[in-house]
């Protein structure tokens, strides 16, 4: 009959199989992001998060664990809660944050603040 799936496993599953596949396959969106006129296209093929145009300042080992934290949370995103742009900028204030960047990012808009 009916088929329960425990969320959990599922999720546990799913994260070992991202931190398996993203350090084999983010060098390879990198290289197709180089492509000239049809690169970020062809990267997007790939279901990785790639932070290097946005980001080359982060290490490679940031880069990795970047893309592993947001590629899980892209294929299995249990809690987002999408804001206005205007919203992040009001949390900068509010929060007393010091903004690293505030804009748009692959889907949607991504604030990236510390603690003063």
């Amino acid at each position: 009959m009916g088929q329960t799936i425990n969320k959990k496993k599922s999720k546990n599953k799913l994260l070992k199989i991202i931190n398996w596949y993203v350090p084999k396959w983010l060098p390879i969106s990198n290289i197709l992001l180089k492509i000239p006129f049809i690169g970020k296209f062809l990267a997007q093929i790939i279901p990785v998060v790639n932070y290097s145009l946005q980001f080359p300042f982060l290490e490679k080992k940031q880069q990795i664990e970047w893309s592993i934290l947001d590629t899980f949370d892209m294929l299995s995103p249990e809690f987002d809660q999408p804001q206005k742009l205007s919203t992040l900028e009001k949390w900068i204030i509010k929060y007393n944050l010091e903004k690293i960047y505030c804009g748009k990012g692959d889907n949607g808009y991504v604030l990236i603040a510390k603690n003063k």
